[in-house]
């Protein structure tokens, strides 16, 4: 199959979400720069497809508690999994009615700054996925901003403003997509359900739209200590 060889298709009718906290086509944020049909350009790379647990939906004052990351190849080959607990410098977990996360959960789980290495380990070389990818680009800097930790855009794709561009359906949260593809979400709320989840329609959804091009280049993302003492759900 060549890859590059695309349907033609207007999209231009298409609307998509446009409040602050989704992602625009063809945007440069705070750490990603996203994808979009018309400008930038292409890359070749295998995809991170990440999912975070948080204590609260403001990046500046509430954690990471949770994140899962799942390598994939284009074509929808695993490479490697990477999901752990954090436990939040505060204490606060947020809502286990919605996350099922507790205080007890996160006991002796490493902190973002013990597992940093292995997040960026697990994102280098790769371009970043996400449903709504902006809730985990805002997270994700305001997590490496608090530790100094200055990176370079990554190359993000946003299979939420994807969907709304290629499928009509009724709304476009992750469970709706995956259904429109044959699939039910299992261990929902869960960073590597959500993940999972999403590795299961990503190149189907891919192949039905154009190439996908970039307002940035993939640059190599810093180096930090490696840990090994990591705490799965």
């Amino acid at each position: 199959m060549i890859f590059g060889a695309r349907r033609k298709k207007d999209y231009s009718h298409r609307n998509y979400y446009k409040a602050p906290y989704f992602a625009k086509p063809g945007e440069v944020g705070e750490l990603f720069g996203y994808s979009n049909f018309d400008v930038g350009e292409e890359l070749e790379a295998d995809f991170a497809i990440v999912d975070l647990e948080t204590s609260g939906l403001t990046a500046s004052s509430c954690h990471v508690i949770e994140i899962a990351i799942v390598r994939m190849t284009r074509q929808g080959k695993v490479i490697d999994k990477f999901e752990t607990l954090l436990a939040p410098p505060d204490g606060n977990v947020g809502r286990p009615d919605i996350h099922m996360i507790n205080a007890s959960d996160v006991s002796g789980a490493p902190s973002f700054a013990d597992a940093a290495g292995n997040i960026l380990a697990a994102l280098d070389g790769c371009i970043a996925v996400a449903h709504n990818a902006k809730f985990e680009e805002m997270f994700l800097a305001a997590e490496f901003e608090r530790l100094g930790v200055r990176l370079p855009k990554i190359p993000a794709i946003d299979t939420m403003w994807i969907a709304q561009m290629e499928l009509d359906i009724l709304n476009y949260k992750l469970p709706t997509v995956l259904a429109h593809y044959g699939h039910a979400i299992v261990d929902a709320h869960t960073a590597m359900g959500d993940v999972i989840s999403i590795s299961k329609f990503l190149p189907r959804i891919l192949d039905a739209v154009p190439t996908q091009k970039y307002p940035i280049s993939l640059e190599p993302l810093p180096s930090l200590p490696i840990i090994s003492r990591l705490k799965p759900r």
